[in-house]
C-alpha cells in the first residue's frame, strides 16, 4: 500500500472523527488574530529594533530549542504501533512532517527579520534559507544520531552565547555571493535529509513532545498541556539519591530544591533565560519590547521551580498526609521560588544596566527587591485549575473569542506586573535609584503576603470578571 494513500485514508478518518470541533468561525478567528500579530510585529520594525546580529542568533537558538523539545521530526504512537512497523515506505510517511518543519524554520527566519531589521529581498530570502538550513540541520541530526537532544541543546546553546557576544551593529548587508551559498547549503541539506529519510529509527520517531503540543492546541486547554508536558518529563526517569535527612519544614524546601535539581534542563533554562533581557536591551530597543521580553522571562525563569505546587494543587492527599494546612505548605513552597526569582532578577537587571550605563548596583538590589513579587506570579501561575470553556464569550471586530484561556493566561502575571511595578517603570526609563528598590521591596513583599495568607473565599477574581462580562454581554 502506498504511503500516500494510507495518509489520505487515516486523514479522512481524522476529519469525520474530529466534525464539529472546529467551526467556521474558529478558524476564521484563529487566522485573522494571527494576521493581525504578524501585522503588529510587521508594523513595530518599522523602528530600529533589536540589532540582526544579535537576533539571529538568538532566534537560532530557539529554533533550535524548539527543535530539541518537539522532535523536529516525530509520530503519534498509533502511527508509531500501526503504520511506521508495516511494509510502509518511511520516506513517504515522513515527508509531509518534514516539509511542515521546513516551512516553521523558514518562517522563523522571515519573523526574525521583520523583528530586528529593515526587510529587504536579499534579507528576507537570507532569512528564509538559514531558517530551512537550520530546521534540515536539527532533522538530519535526528535522524542520524543516537540521541538527538543534548546535540541540539549544546548548538542552541552556542547560538545564545553567540548572541551575547555579538556586536549591536544596525545595520546587516549581505552580498549575493553569501545569500547564495545559504541557499544552496540549504538546498544540499534538505536533499540529504529527504534521502536518508528511510533509515530513521523508530526510536527517534517515538518523542510524543509534539504530539503533547499539538493535543493542548487542538483541546484548547493550556492547563493540560501543562500537566501532559510535566508527566511525559518525569516518565521513564530513573530517580537515584535520597531526600537528605530534614524534618518538618526543612524537608519541603529540600524537597523542593532536589526536584528543581534532578532536572538540570531546568536550571540552565533559568540561566539562559537570563540573557533574554540583556540581548534585547539596548540603545535602539523600545521601552515596549524591553519591558515585554523582561516580563515573559521572568515569569518563565520563576515558574521553572513550581513543579511541586502544581503537584499539590492537582492532588492534595499527600499534604494532609504531611500534617500540614494547604495555606503553610504553599508557605513552605515559596521559598524556593522566591530565592530564584531574586537572584534571577538581580542579575539579569544588573547585566542590563551594565548594556545601557546605568547604575549598577542600584539595579541589583532592585531587581533582588521584585523577587517576592515574581515568586508569587509563579506560584499563582502554577495553581490555576485546567481552562474554564463556561465564561461568556468576548464578540470583537475579529469575530467571537472565549474568555476561558485569557482568564487562564492572567493568573499569575497579574500579580508579577502588579508587584514589580517600580521595577518596570525603572526599566523604561533606565533609572535605578535606591527610592525605588525601597518601594519595590515593599509592594513585593505585600503582594506575596498577601497570596499566601489571603482566604480562600475572601476575593475570587474570576466570578467578578464572570459577572461583570455577563452583564456586558447582556446590554
Amino acid at each position: 500500500m502506498k504511503a500516500a494513500e494510507l495518509r489520505r485514508w487515516i486523514r479522512v478518518r481524522r476529519l469525520r472523527g474530529a466534525r464539529g470541533r472546529w467551526s467556521a468561525d474558529g478558524i476564521y478567528t484563529v487566522v485573522l488574530s494571527a494576521a493581525f500579530a504578524v501585522l503588529a510585529v510587521a508594523t513595530s520594525a518599522r523602528g530600529p529594533g533589536i540589532a540582526l546580529t544579535v537576533a539571529a542568533p538568538a532566534g537560532a537558538a530557539l529554533a533550535l530549542w524548539a527543535a530539541a523539545t518537539f522532535g523536529p521530526l516525530g509520530l503519534s504512537r498509533p502511527t508509531l504501533m500501526w503504520v511506521a512497523t508495516g511494509p510502509v515506505s518511511r520516506r513517504d510517511l515522513l515527508l509531509p512532517r518534514l516539509t511542515a518543519v521546513l516551512g516553521v524554520g523558514g518562517t522563523t527566519g522571515l519573523l526574525t527579520v521583520l523583528v530586528s531589521h529593515a526587510p529587504t529581498a536579499g534579507l528576507l530570502v537570507l532569512a528564509a534559507a538559514t531558517g530551512v538550513l537550520l530546521a534540515g540541520v536539527a532533522a538530519g541530526i535526528q535522524i542520524t544520531a543516537r540521541n538527538a537532544t543534548p546535540i541540539l541543546r549544546t548548538l542552541a546553546a552556542g547560538s545564545l552565547a553567540a548572541a551575547l557576544l555579538m556586536p549591536r551593529t544596525a545595520a546587516l548587508a549581505p552580498g549575493p555571493a553569501v545569500t547564495g551559498v545559504v541557499v544552496a547549503a540549504a538546498l544540499l541539506v534538505v536533499v540529504g535529509v529527504v534521502a536518508r529519510l528511510d533509515r530513521i529509527r523508530i526510536g527517534a520517531l517515538s518523542g510524543d513532545g509534539a504530539a503533547t503540543l499539538i493535543n493542548g492546541i487542538g483541546t484548547a486547554d493550556p492547563g493540560l498541556l501543562t500537566r501532559a508536558a510535566e508527566e511525559r518529563r518525569w516518565r521513564g526517569r530513573t530517580l537515584r539519591g535520597r531526600l537528605p535527612a530534614r524534618s518538618g519544614g526543612r524537608a519541603i524546601v529540600a524537597h523542593d530544591v532536589l526536584a528543581y535539581l534532578r532536572l538540570p534542563g531546568r536550571v540552565a533554562l533559568t540561566v539562559a533565560l537570563g540573557a533574554v533581557p540583556v540581548i534585547v536591551a539596548g540603545p535602539g530597543t523600545s521601552p515596549t519590547v524591553l519591558l515585554g521580553s523582561w516580563a515573559v522571562a521572568a515569569l518563565l525563569a520563576a515558574g521553572q521551580t513550581t513543579s511541586n505546587v502544581r503537584h499539590d494543587a492537582d492532588r492534595p492527599t499527600p499534604a494532609r498526609l504531611l500534617g500540614l494546612t494547604g495555606q503553610h505548605l504553599l508557605a513552605l513552597r515559596s521559598a524556593l521560588p522566591t530565592v530564584v526569582a531574586a537572584l534571577w532578577s538581580a542579575t539579569a537587571l544588573a547585566l542590563v544596566a551594565a548594556r545601557t550605563g546605568g547604575d549598577i548596583a542600584a539595579a541589583l538590589v532592585l531587581g533582588a527587591a521584585s523577587g517576592p513579587a515574581l515568586a508569587a506570579g509563579a506560584l499563582r501561575s502554577a495553581r490555576r485549575s485546567l481552562v474554564r470553556h463556561d465564561y461568556p464569550l468576548i464578540v470583537t471586530p475579529m469575530g467571537v473569542v472565549p474568555s476561558g484561556p485569557f482568564l487562564w493566561l492572567a493568573q499569575g502575571p497579574d500579580l508579577a506586573l502588579l508587584g514589580s511595578l517600580p521595577l518596570l517603570i525603572a526599566l523604561a526609563t533606565a533609572t535605578y535609584g535606591w527610592l525605588a528598590s525601597l518601594i519595590q521591596a515593599a509592594m513585593a513583599t505585600a503582594v506575596l503576603a498577601g497570596f499566601l495568607t489571603r482566604r480562600p473565599g475572601a476575593f475570587r477574581l474570576k466570578p467578578l470578571l464572570h459577572r461583570t462580562a455577563t452583564v456586558i454581554w447582556r446590554l
